[in-house]
């Protein structure tokens, strides 16, 4: 296998496996059907699924990829803000509103005390 064929994932050894694989995947169902092992509608059912199996129309698969990705995207995204949000900002939601509100009031009031020098010099 070449680099390049290992790059595009297209292999004609393993073109050729497949093929071969395929040819005797059908010639032992044909072999099934005549010995009587499916009747009509179940043999019908299963060329039907053969064939929506192996659609290879390049636009589905760009689809099925682009669903995936985005989906991938979105799982990495979730997992990155539910770790930050845990780690973050669920203790800090448990300190704030754990605190009474006259604790928040006497913490304003002593930082007015503190910062009224201040705000008198930039007021002037």
């Amino acid at each position: 296998m070449s680099l390049l064929s290992w790059i595009t994932g297209y292999d004609e050894e393993n073109a050729a496996r497949a093929a071969a694989a395929e040819s005797e995947r059908q010639r032992l169902n044909q072999a099934a059907r005549e010995s009587g092992r499916y009747d009509d509608p179940t043999w019908q059912a299963i060329q039907r699924d053969y064939q929506t199996q192996l659609n290879t129309d390049p636009s589905t698969i760009n689809d099925a990829f682009n669903e995936g990705y985005a989906e991938g995207r979105q799982n990495v995204s979730s997992f990155i803000t539910a770790t930050i949000n845990k780690i973050v900002a669920d203790p800090l939601r448990a300190v704030v509103g754990g605190l009474p509100w006259w604790l928040w009031a006497l913490g304003l009031a002593a930082l007015t005390f503190y910062l009224w020098p201040l705000l008198r010099r930039v007021t002037r």
